[in-house]
């Protein structure tokens, strides 16, 4: 990008300039978007693309509800257009297991259960005894720094009415994140003793998302989840086995760039003045390449 470009001098407002200027914004997503789907990897002959027609061991996407892993799954899968839409404003709950398949090769297959406290005992059971038997090759376990969308008012959230009067929206805010981090870590809580229990190789991606909301607080973000109470669980995770047949990575990303609302939508928080789509899709190339480096290492 030339230091003449648009987008550099929108700061905050970026969001707004791209929904006037999507033509403008998509050219730089498509640059991404080739990026991708020209990565496969070099070597493998026509004889053997065609003889491997058998889906492989493919990625799980797993986390709480509302941090986006339903997104994520559609950007692996080639739908690029989900990084122009404002994904707070449509938010529905997942009611079961999704399944895609990953643009750089469709024989590997993406699960994305749905991530809301009520529905994990009826749909992760499976899945985590998939885990413990080596199903998956990968894990992407989806976080969001505790802004994790849901779909209804805040006055009507359960958070919101145990805080102490007077209740305002800050004070809800404050308190929602903290409950949603601690979400979070309840989730790789739950995972550990099935990745535990895999005797293949497995590789966990730590994907923390809507970084356009936590921006201005990058360094706490990525100290909470490089050496604070997430790390920690991660490092218990991986205890038990031999570090050559595990390997974690952390990425920080914006899935979209959006407001933070209520499933009514007033808006809660406003994406960070500063971040802009130039941020964004570095991110996103950011995150396709340890995806990559994490593929390379599964062959190697």
């Amino acid at each position: 990008m030339s230091e003449g470009d648009p987008i550099l001098k929108m700061g905050g407002d970026a969001l707004k300039w791209a929904w006037n200027n999507p033509e403008e914004v998509w050219k730089r997503i498509s640059r991404v978007k080739e990026w991708f789907g020209s990565r496969r990897s070099k070597g493998a002959s026509s004889d053997t693309d065609e003889a491997d027609t058998h889906v492989r061991p493919g990625i799980l996407i797993i986390g709480p509800g509302g941090v986006g892993k339903t997104t994520i799954a559609r950007i692996l899968s080639g739908d690029f257009d989900r990084v122009l839409t404002d994904a707070s404003r449509d938010y529905q709950e997942s009611l079961n297991v999704e399944e895609f398949s990953l643009k750089d090769d469709p024989k590997i297959g993406i699960v994305v259960p749905p991530g809301q406290e009520h529905r994990r005992p009826s749909t992760w059971k499976e899945l985590l005894s998939e885990i413990a038997s080596g199903k998956y090759r990968g894990i992407i376990l989806l976080n969001a720094y505790g802004y994790h969308t849901f779909g209804i008012g805040y006055r009507d959230h359960r958070i919101y009415l145990e805080i102490a009067s007077p209740r305002n929206r800050q004070k809800f805010m404050s308190a929602y994140l903290e409950n949603r981090r601690l979400d979070e870590l309840s989730v790789a809580q739950k995972l550990a003793p099935y990745v535990q229990q895999c005797q293949g190789k497995l590789w966990v991606l730590t994907v923390v998302a809507k970084q356009d909301l936590w921006w201005t607080v990058r360094d706490q973000v990525s100290q909470y989840y490089s050496h604070g109470p997430y790390q920690s669980e991660m490092v218990a995770m991986f205890a038990q086995h031999d570090p050559l047949s595990r390997r974690h990575e952390t990425a920080m990303t914006s899935l979209v760039i959006s407001n933070f609302r209520d499933g009514e939508g007033e808006i809660l928080q406003a994406n960070n003045a500063g971040y802009d789509h130039r941020e964004q899709v570095d991110s996103l190339r950011r995150l396709f390449e340890i995806m990559f480096d994490l593929m390379k290492w599964e062959q190697g």
